[in-house]
């Protein structure tokens, strides 16, 4: 299903619940320890890259809207708790990061590979990334627009490669083991 000639994803029942939970927990926990150990400063106290935002691009990708806003919610918490930004940017960003991978995924049975990779892009750039950061920034911290469009566009930006690197690892890692694990999902 990697061809960009075929269709992608997965069909909407096919996983039990339960395995579902257990996916969401595993990468609801990973994202906590990843944005909790793995942080790039760019400037340091200020602003931070990390690949933290992988978790809840992965949730959304693979289970959906709702189960990347939880994934993206618990990550968002651990975020707020220790990060040195407003503590609303890590929440609600990384609730827009599971949503924004998570709501593409409600048409991936309907369209090719590249144009849902590059609605993703879009949507996570965006919405996940620049939006969420700008409005938070300009609105509730009274920051300045032109200084907030800067620390969106980062956040934009590492979106974008993170979503690359969510994208590789649901190819490589994720989609084969559910293939192995139930055959007839694709």
């Amino acid at each position: 299903m990697t061809d960009s000639g075929q269709k992608s994803g997965y069909p909407k029942s096919w996983m039990p619940l339960t395995f579902r939970y257990a996916l969401l927990g595993i990468f609801a926990a990973l994202g906590v320890v990843i944005r909790q150990y793995l942080k790039i400063p760019v400037i340091p106290e200020v602003v931070e890259l990390t690949p933290g935002f992988i978790m809840p691009f992965l949730t959304g990708l693979v289970l959906g809207p709702v189960e990347g806003a939880i994934c993206g919610l618990i990550v968002g918490i651990s975020g707020a708790l220790t990060s040195t930004e407003f503590s609303l940017i890590p929440l609600v960003g990384n609730i827009a990061l599971g949503l924004s991978t998570g709501v593409p995924t409600l048409w991936r049975h309907r369209i090719h590979r590249i144009p849902f990779i590059g609605l993703c892009t879009v949507s996570a750039s965006i919405f996940g990334g620049f939006a969420s950061t700008y409005v938070i920034s300009v609105f509730l911290m009274g920051l300045d627009p032109t200084a907030a469009s800067f620390f969106a566009t980062i956040d934009a930006v590492q979106a974008i490669v993170w979503l690359a690197v969510a994208f590789i690892i649901e190819s490589v890692a994720v989609q084969p083991i559910i293939q192995r694990t139930f055959p007839t999902t694709t």
